[in-house]
This record gives structure tokens, sequence and C-alpha cells, in this order.
């Protein structure tokens, strides 16, 4: 019949070979402790710049210049000066007084000194800083002498002049009168040892004059 296989046809076996994936094994447990160490690393990576360092959540100081204790007296100093552009800031480092002009843009404050100090910070802490972390500062800070303590007094060879009571304003419900200058005064209030106030406290210098500050 046509069409059906005859006697002597050669029949072929063809194989066909199958590409088969195996899964890779999973990683050991060591591997994934380390793999979420250096995800966690690089994550919490700081994000600093290699010109300035932060000397805290807010206050920056440019690096190789400027110290951080010169840079969180110049917040200080800028704060307690009701941010004056221009500032006489006490280096702990140096053991001098920096001129010190500060600019702000509204959202950052830049404040410089001749010899290439820079610090930053931004205005949203200066608006939130208050009196008690300002007096709490100055308790554990060397602020430097007090500048104005010494105001009434020209130079050593000269015998300070008498104190007259009438020159200063009448803050009558306390007692004791405020020393002279005290209106200048940058720290808080304190009484010094004869029985007179200064607005210096905290500052190195405070009551100079006035037996220093009172227990």
């Amino acid at each position: 019949m046509a069409g059906c296989a005859t006697d002597g046809d050669d029949t072929k076996t063809v194989t066909v070979e199958s590409r088969v994936t195996v899964p890779a094994a999973p990683p050991s447990r060591k591997k994934k402790q380390k793999q979420r160490h250096h995800q966690a690393r690089d994550q919490a990576a700081p994000t600093t710049t290699s010109e300035f360092v932060y000397c805290d959540a807010n206050i920056e100081a440019k690096r190789d210049t400027t110290t951080c204790p010169f840079a969180e007296n110049v917040f200080w100093s800028y704060w307690t000066s009701s941010e004056s552009p221009s500032l006489g800031v006490w280096s702990p480092a140096a053991q001098v007084t920096f001129a010190t002009r500060c600019d702000s843009d509204t959202a950052q404050v830049t404040c410089t000194t001749d010899d290439g100090g820079e610090v930053r910070f931004s205005q949203a802490a200066v608006d939130h800083y208050s009196q008690t972390q300002a007096n709490t500062y100055a308790r554990a800070h060397d602020l430097g002498p007090d500048p104005y303590e010494g105001i009434a007094y020209a130079t050593p060879d000269e015998p300070a002049p008498e104190y007259d009571p009438g020159q200063s304003d009448d803050y009558g419900s306390t007692p004791g009168e405020n020393i002279p200058n005290y209106d200048n005064g940058r720290g808080y209030r304190v009484q010094c040892e004869d029985g007179m106030y200064s607005q210096s406290g905290g500052i190195q210098g405070a009551c100079s004059g006035h037996g220093g500050v009172a227990d």
C-alpha cells in the first residue's frame, strides 16, 4: 500500500540535549551579615565636606584654620550680641580676641576673621537658642577676659576712678548697685564680693576690681 513503510527503512534515534539552570546556593549567614554591615556603614557615612568640619549638629568650622572652641564662642557671641555683624570673639587656643565679621542670608550665618578663620551655622539654630542655653554654655566654657569691666580703668598706671552710684541705672528692686558699664556685659547677672552686680557672669574676669564673683 502506498504510504506504508517498507522493510529495509533505516530508523535513526536523535538525542536532544537540554540546558538545566541550577539555582545558586543561597548566601551563608555570615555573608548575609557582612552584606548588611556594609550597607549600614554606607548609609551611616557622614556627609562632610573637605573644607569644613562639624563641631556639633549646627556649627561648622573651616578645617585647618578654625578650632571648634572658637567656632562655638562665635555662635554664643553672635546670639548674645543680638546678632551683631561685628564681634570680638575669644579663642581659647590662641588666647587672643579676634575681630570677627558675620553675614547672614536669612538661612545661614557666616562669620570670618582676617587670618582666614571661618565659622558657619544656620539662622534657625540662632532663632531657637535660649538664654538658659547661653548661661549654661557660659559657665562651662572659656569666653576670655571681660572686655567691659576694664573700661573705667584707662591704664594700669592710673588709679581706678571712684565709683559714683548715680552714674548707673536704678534697678531699685535688687539690693546693691550695678558696676560701671553693667549694661555692656555679655554674660548673665552675678553679684560681686563687694555687693555690686555685673552682667558678665560666666566670662573670665567678671567682677574684676570688685573682689571677684561672690560665692
